[in-house]
């Protein structure tokens, strides 16, 4: 598969406006990338195994860059072709006759080119979920998500870029024809998980810090 994209700047990358200083920051190009993938897949009557290499090429990447007088931080389109390629693995198979198993893996080696590796981004990551099917139309399960340590380059002495193992819990389930349920407990042992990249301080950004305990009831009919 060959595709090519663009992505348009975000409001906020738009709009920055800049505190404490002179400086105007250039217009933001689109991001455009380039994507090569290569697929195979097999399957047996109770497992399946699909292997994807892949090879993305981004240029005008957006990014913070610090005013030139340090007072404050603007976004602008990276000079540099971002290069990211690497293989994902999906095992899918029966561990017994009402459980399931889902095993994924990847590999990511991301450089920007004449500039050396880019920071913040795992070379390993990985996931183990096993859900159980009892009566029928109830599951039971649970996840494991592996994400590998990360290079810190932002000097901030809270960060930590170090590798981590996050464990969710869920069920879901019809109790009659009309209704269904679905629960579960997300970063069970309440692991702290950091994203270096925008920790500024310790304000977390996008990566869960937390337990979180999440339920929902459903409720359909027939007209």
């Amino acid at each position: 598969m060959y595709g090519t994209g663009i992505r348009a700047p975000t409001f906020r990358e738009y709009l920055k406006v800049l505190e404490g200083t002179n400086f105007n920051a250039p217009a933001l190009d689109p991001e455009r990338i380039q994507s090569l993938e290569f697929g195979y897949m097999y399957q047996w009557q109770n497992a399946s195994l699909s292997i994807t290499l892949f090879h993305n090429e981004v240029n005008d990447y957006i990014h913070v860059t610090p005013t030139p007088d340090g007072a404050d931080e603007f976004f602008s389109n990276s000079d540099n072709t971002w290069q990211l390629r690497g293989v994902e693995g999906l095992l899918q198979f029966k561990l017994l006759n009402d459980v399931d198993a889902r095993l994924t893996g990847s590999y990511l080696d991301a450089e920007e080119r004449g500039a050396g590796k880019l920071p913040y981004l795992a070379n390993w990551t990985g996931s183990l979920v096993l859900d159980y099917n009892f009566f029928s139309s109830h599951h039971f399960g649970f996840s494991l998500v592996y994400n590998d340590s990360r290079q810190d380059t932002n000097s901030f002495d809270d960060d930590d870029p170090n590798a981590f193992l996050v464990t969710n819990i869920f069920a879901s389930g019809k109790l009659n024809h009309n209704f269904s349920y679905s629960v579960g407990v997300d970063n069970l042992f309440d692991s702290k998980i950091h994203d270096p990249a925008a920790d500024f301080g310790g304000q977390y950004n996008t990566e869960r810090t937390e337990r979180e305990i999440w339920g929902r009831l459903k409720w359909g009919f027939d007209f």
